[in-house]
């Protein structure tokens, strides 16, 4: 049973006790004391007052002293109806109710350590303390990121993924039913950009403009003929040729590329399986002999255009003749259309790069001569940190190489091609024009990305590539780190 006590202030003579509250004090360890206190007395006063009360069973508070004011501080009172602090300045009379109870609870006073405690170890201490420990000189995992600046650029790395890919599909289609119809598409393309050329060029010598500084026009404007006007009109007085042969007319550049485009006539041009092939290139069995090409070829725009036409309608004739020829050789055709799919590959993964006039004069700043800035960026493909190392003399093979497609040993390679999702495509003849169609025209890619049968493929490339280039960059610098390692 509790015990209720009575605090009075004052005597008994004097004037009447101000009104009293009866409150219940609850400890910190469950003991429990009920008082009646004047309602003018503060938060501090009642706590000193349930300490001294508690004094008696100082087993139930954790924190105990027989001095009140230092205790006191130790200790804050919460009203338990609305678990708020009852602060040592608050009185009693302000909103207490009559049998309320409070809760005595300990605080949590977070000890400030001492300066001395925080204080680390002098340098002397230090040195005292490992002197016995033998000097241990490791030298700095380093990496080699010329070949990751060489790399870095994404468009480079992406038509080096493009060639491997068309390359492996050429192999599947060759041997499919639709090899012929691949032929016979590019063929015409290519035969329509050839026509579509010798037409700007023959409209612009009309103008009045001279043949050198068009096939320039028409080489940095990529064939565009309102672009090459306006090219023409702006530098025809003024611009250097480069990357132009001054002497060469367009009669002996339209025979070149015709050349291509119907294959090679060397007995060098044979087919993969290493037999020579009958006709080279895009056209089987077609045996032109080089003094009859250049006697079909003209000197001017017009008598090219002509032969253009004749040579046409003389290869369907041909391709008539090798079908009926080879008919119960099967193994022929497939080999033979093999290698004019690669050969289409090779055409345009090997199109003419021109210097960016920008990034020649910004090279060209840093004290190199001009010639052999243009050079560099032809061979590294407009690469501006590429053309730096080269220019420098770092010539590696991922310089030179950037329009051979990736290596066989490339792990990027690897997994693309181990992902049955990338084999299957494969298969796919429209995954292999949108694949060569790239390789024309890199802006082609957004296209592609857009459309229902070739998107998940270039998707799922596009995150192979940036998964495997992430993996290389971590295995070359923890290969560098066990290296460095293992020579201490």
């Amino acid at each position: 049973s509790s015990r209720r006590e009575t605090h009075e202030n004052g005597g008994g003579g004097g004037p009447s006790a101000p009104p009293s509250v009866a409150l219940r004090i609850i400890s910190p360890r469950g003991g429990m004391v009920d008082v009646e206190v004047a309602r003018t007395l503060t938060g501090r006063q009642l706590k000193m007052y349930a300490l001294e009360k508690f004094a008696s069973n100082a087993f139930t508070m954790p924190h105990f002293s027989s001095d009140l004011d230092e205790l006191a501080d130790r200790y804050r009172m919460i009203r338990s109806h609305n678990r708020r602090i009852f602060r040592d300045d608050d009185l009693v009379g302000d909103a207490v109710h009559d049998e309320e109870e409070f809760l005595l609870v300990a605080k949590r006073i977070d000890a400030t350590p001492a300066d001395e405690s925080l204080k680390g170890p002098s340098p002397a201490e230090i040195l005292a303390a490992t002197r016995h420990i033998p000097l241990s000189r490791i030298n700095q995992a380093s990496v080699n990121f010329n070949l990751g600046m060489l790399q870095s650029d994404l468009q480079q790395d992406l038509r080096r993924i493009m060639i491997s890919l068309s390359r492996a599909s050429a192999y599947v289609h060759g041997t499919g039913p639709c090899a012929e119809k691949l032929i016979a598409l590019f063929q015409q393309r290519l035969i329509n950009r050839q026509r579509h050329q010798i037409s700007s060029v023959e409209t612009l010598l009309e103008m009045g403009f001279s043949l050198d500084k068009i096939n320039q026009a028409l080489q940095i404007t990529k064939n565009v003929f309102p672009a090459a006007l306006d090219w023409l009109i702006q530098n025809d007085s003024t611009a250097r040729l480069f990357n132009c042969d001054k002497s060469a007319a367009i009669a002996c550049s339209s025979a070149a590329t015709m050349n291509q485009i119907h294959g090679a006539n060397s007995p060098a041009n044979e087919s993969p399986s290493g037999a020579p092939s009958t006709g080279g290139g895009l056209h089987r069995g077609r045996k032109r002999s080089n003094a009859g090409s250049d006697s079909r070829s003209a000197s001017t725009p017009s008598s090219v255009g002509n032969s253009l036409d004749e040579e046409e309608g003389a290869f369907e004739a041909g391709d008539d003749n090798d079908k009926a020829a080879n008919v119960s050789d099967p193994f022929t055709i497939k080999r033979e259309n093999v290698a004019a799919l690669l050969e289409i590959v090779r055409l345009y993964s090997e199109k003419t790069v021109v210097p960016v006039p920008e990034l020649v004069s910004s090279i060209a700043e840093m004290g190199f001569e001009e010639e052999n800035v243009r050079e560099a960026l032809i061979a590294t493909q407009n690469n501006q940190t590429a053309a730096c190392e080269w220019l420098l003399g770092n010539r590696t093979k991922s310089v030179q190489g950037l329009c051979d497609g990736l290596p066989p040993e490339s792990p990027i390679l690897r997994v693309l091609m181990g992902s049955p999702q990338v084999q299957i495509s494969l298969g796919n003849p429209k995954m292999f024009i949108a694949l060569i169609s790239m390789l024309d025209n890199s802006s082609t890619m957004s296209m592609w990305l857009s459309d229902n049968d070739t998107s998940s493929v270039l998707g799922h490339i596009l995150r192979t590539y940036h998964e495997e280039k992430h993996i290389v960059a971590i295995n070359q610098f923890n290969n560098a780190q066990g290296s460095a390692s293992s020579n201490q």
